[in-house]
């Protein structure tokens, strides 16, 4: 039997097609997180014991179910984030009359830089790059940039990022694995000492997933795995993937640590001042 390619029609099986209606709801239920990567659709039909926790239910949900689904268009395709593919439009514009309609447009969504006045600049970093899109949904609102390293970060990118995050405070967010542990140690570490070779101070703070958040959320586990990074020796527990948070509250516990660091009246100021000169500048552009 051949493999489907481009849209393709599916009759799955009852079993199938109670999951698939069930992950229409989810997608419903999550409308506001979209696009989930397929770990965090897994992690939230475990918690529903809608599927076992195992890697091939995993395997099985991705190309069985999911994949499928989609090419069936039984499933939004834009509903789920895919990473290893990036591409960078081309210079240039149609026309000059849409560039002034994408002027316009950037005019409308106007923001000063919300962290304007605070004593200390946030800077949001995950390891996994498919929750990018969700934690900009809310760091945006503070004007907190969101980085992804997406694995262990070469020398040139903790180099880089060490230029750019002079005098920032950032907020990490990665497994609680000793892979996880190893990498956010690396980041504290090797990051900041390049910014000490210029002068310069940055701080990390560890966000998710903790072990007290582990309890606190009921988050599903792993034994540790016998191929785990060997310069985690001194881990201990069992394992929780970050996307095993529901959505939801990882967006909680984000928006909660950026306002425990802000001064909010401060922050209330900007955005009150934001309101103005957005208007100003949409009139501007009348004439």
């Amino acid at each position: 039997m051949s493999r489907p390619r481009g849209f393709a029609p599916w009759n799955p099986r009852a079993d199938k097609t109670a999951l698939v209606e069930a992950i229409s709801d989810l997608l419903i239920e999550y409308g506001d997180q979209l696009p989930l990567t397929l770990r965090q659709l897994f992690y939230l039909l475990v918690v529903r014991s809608l599927v076992e926790k195992t890697e091939r239910a995993y395997q099985s949900l991705c190309s069985d179910t999911v994949a499928r689904a989609r090419r069936a268009q039984m499933l939004p395709m834009d509903a789920f984030r895919d990473d290893g593919f990036s591409a960078e439009p081309p210079a240039g514009w149609v026309s000059a009359e849409s560039f002034l309609h994408n002027v316009h447009r950037w005019a409308e969504d106007f923001t000063l830089d919300r962290q304007r006045g605070q004593s200390i600049k946030l800077a949001l970093w995950c390891e996994t790059q498919g929750m990018a899109p969700q934690l900009r949904r809310v760091a945006d609102d503070y004007s907190v940039p969101v980085l992804s390293s997406g694995g262990f970060d070469s020398i040139t990118a903790k180099h880089e990022q060490a230029r750019k995050l002079g005098g920032y405070h950032v907020l990490h967010i990665g497994d609680h694995d000793p892979s996880g542990v190893t990498l956010y140690g690396s980041l504290d570490e090797d990051v900041r000492a390049f910014a000490e070779h210029y002068g310069e101070e940055i701080t990390f703070e560890r966000l998710a997933v903790t072990p007290t958040q582990v309890q606190l959320y009921g988050l599903p586990t792993a034994p540790v795995k016998n191929a785990a990074h060997s310069h985690a020796h001194y881990f201990t527990g069992e394992t929780v993937q970050a996307e095993a948070l529901d959505p939801r509250d990882l967006a909680g516990i984000v928006r909660e640590a950026i306002e425990a660091h802000f001064d909010m009246g401060e922050y209330d100021r900007v955005v009150e001042r934001e309101v103005g000169e957005r208007a100003r500048l949409l009139e501007r552009l009348k004439s």
